[in-house]
């Protein structure tokens, strides 16, 4: 089985948001590292985390009920249990304008001995006049093309 290690805290709430004031139940929490910098922070930053540990990335969590929450409450994964199932929501690795040998891994063509016409060309893209020849259910972008 493939397992990811994560580092899930320590963690602060650093905000509590009531119905009353802003409309909805949710507590912000901010990840605690040491390595921030006081200086890399905007002023509203600073006058937003004051009397805080050094925070970095704040997210928002909804919840039903913010009574049992304080700001300034550290927030860890003690509660959870070995064998306890979690869904985590992850941001790939953005690479651009990618070509077709780093995207979708092409071998690039015959290399010359040159190496002044060394490219890498993309597949030649001629799609047929009747679907005799297309797979079912593949398009055009399915050959693959360089781009976002």
């Amino acid at each position: 089985m493939a397992v990811t290690a994560i580092q899930a805290g320590p963690s602060v709430v650093t905000q509590v948001k009531s119905r009353d004031r802003d409309g909805y139940d949710a507590i912000q929490v901010g990840f605690v590292e040491d390595n921030v910098k006081q200086s890399r922070l905007s002023s509203s930053e600073k006058g937003h985390l004051r009397g805080l540990e050094n925070v970095r990335y704040l997210r928002e969590f909804r919840v039903d009920d913010t009574s049992s929450v304080n700001m300034g409450d550290k927030v860890d994964i003690s509660f959870l249990k070995q064998g306890d199932l979690i869904n985590i929501t992850g941001f790939s690795k953005g690479r651009g304008f990618a070509g077709v040998v780093k995207r979708y891994h092409f071998a690039g063509g015959p290399k010359p001995t040159d190496k002044l016409t060394a490219i890498e060309p993309p597949v030649q893209l001629e799609l047929p006049l009747s679907p005799v020849g297309c797979l079912k259910g593949s398009t055009w972008q399915d050959i693959g093309e360089t781009g976002k």
